[in-house]
């Protein structure tokens, strides 16, 4: 039985993205170089899905994300906002671009939100006895496709259940590292559709990114996994070969929504883009609009 409580549970992801710069000819000085900011893709999703499949919950919690690659402790203004909340849940997505920073940010999580649960993801996350005793700030690791595992992390902390129970973690006890069995992939399911559910705050960002930035990149999926098992690429593991797909008229909404601003990127993550014939049918949604 789940608690009662009113107790806003706050969630925060720091999931540091690149920048991209968009040259428009050769030998050009930097000053010149238009620079294109994504939006935090990792923290719409990740907030959507537990929004999606958590929706009693997801009244009970407030939600941040840190996208800025200057370190947190060198940096005032992002300790200020941060410090404006008592973080419950922190979800890292460490990356090969960002893992010194995110790592770095982590010692200072810990330092200062002693009692909240730091989760690392992505593919530069390790469930290792290294990784996780030079990292002591991380309290469990999630491998492969990660979103329905966090959201079960973040119920279970509302709901005073220990997370280490959970299918699909990895942590350090007495020196060892414990891997539980991993998550099927049937309950993960590929539910994006924040431009729908947070227009609000999806519209308001873009328009602050704008201010600062020519170029805004928008990221999306289509379909996830890979049905392939290819010895060279991670996408071949078992971890990852079952293939989700989204609704087509989600993505047909994602490019309205897009059109109504100037100098957008849409930018696709799909693993294997036009595997499937759907992908002509969102081409051409995409050259009409």
């Amino acid at each position: 039985m789940k608690e009662n409580t009113d107790k806003q549970t706050h969630i925060h992801i720091d999931a540091i993205n690149v920048d991209s710069l968009t040259l428009v000819g050769k030998n050009i000085p930097k000053e010149k170089q238009i620079v294109a900011k994504r939006l935090p893709f990792f923290y719409f999703w990740i907030k959507d899905h537990f929004f999606q499949r958590s929706p009693e919950n997801f009244k009970n919690t407030t939600w941040s994300f840190s996208d800025d690659p200057t370190p947190i402790a060198q940096n005032k203004n992002l300790r200020k906002k941060l410090t404006e909340n008592e973080i419950d849940v922190i979800g890292l997505g460490i990356y090969v671009w960002n893992i010194d920073v995110v790592l770095e940010n982590a010692k200072w999580y810990r330092k200062n939100y002693p009692n909240a649960i730091i989760v690392a993801g992505g593919p530069s996350a390790e469930a290792t006895k290294e990784f996780l005793q030079k990292n002591t700030a991380i309290d469990i690791v999630i491998l492969g496709p990660g979103v329905e595992i966090f959201r079960r992390v973040i119920d279970s902390r509302m709901e005073g259940k220990p997370v280490t129970d959970l299918e699909g973690v990895s942590y350090l006890n007495d020196g060892n590292v414990i891997k539980n069995k991993p998550l099927n992939r049937r309950h993960d399911p590929l539910l994006i559709n924040f431009v729908e559910n947070f227009r609000d705050e999806v519209t308001a960002l873009i328009e602050l990114y704008q201010k600062d930035y020519k170029e805004i990149i928008f990221q999306s999926y289509f379909l996830h996994g890979c049905p392939y098992s290819c010895s060279f690429c991670e996408q071949g593991t078992s971890l990852w070969t079952k293939v989700n797909r989204r609704p087509l008229e989600h993505l047909y909404k994602e490019i309205d929504f897009l059109v109504q601003f100037k100098n957008i990127e849409l930018e696709y993550l799909d693993q294997n883009f036009g595997i499937v014939k759907e992908y002509l049918d969102l081409m051409k949604y995409f050259i009409k609009k």
